[in-house]
């Protein structure tokens, strides 16, 4: 064989790896593979934090609906580290354009009035009405098998 030509003028092709290349193929897989694991992984978070968010809408006590829709859904993740997702689901200022007229405790004069906190976790003179906690309590079970699942399927598809 002569420039990669046969006897019969049949054209060959010809590959060399050496294991330095097969170590920077191998690598660059496992990098893919860690991606599309992380990207799973966070699909499935945020799916799960507007599950909570969701009920805990559901849950809020409700007179004008300014409470029900501050509550808030964020999920984040950190840069080049596979291991740091969070999911959050808060209740925000509410945007109504009130105020507090004179200062608290908890507030300064002219802040935006704010009282998720004081609905559930309840004040000295009111009862708590919880919502945010008993969305999170309701879904954990949900949470966990939905999480355990996704590490099934990433330990199982090595």
């Amino acid at each position: 064989m002569r420039d990669g030509l046969q006897d019969g003028g049949v054209k060959m092709i010809q590959f060399k790896f050496g294991t330095k290349d097969m170590d920077k193929l191998q690598k660059k897989f496992e990098r893919l593979q860690r991606k599309e694991l992380r990207e799973k992984t966070y699909e499935r978070l945020r799916k799960l934090t507007d599950i909570v968010m969701e009920d805990a809408k559901r849950r809020a006590p409700v007179k004008t609906g300014a409470l029900r829709d501050s509550v808030t859904a964020r999920t984040w993740k950190r840069s080049r580290s596979y291991n740091k997702m969070r999911g959050v689901v808060y209740a925000d200022y509410p945007k109504t354009g009130r105020v507090t007229k004179s200062k608290t405790k908890k507030q300064a004069a002219g802040a935006p009035v704010y009282y998720a906190f004081a609905v559930e976790y309840g004040t000295r003179h009111v009862k708590a009405r919880p919502f945010l906690r008993p969305a999170l309590a309701s879904k954990a079970q949900l949470i966990e098998r939905e999480m355990n699942e996704m590490l099934k399927e990433a330990v199982t598809n090595d």
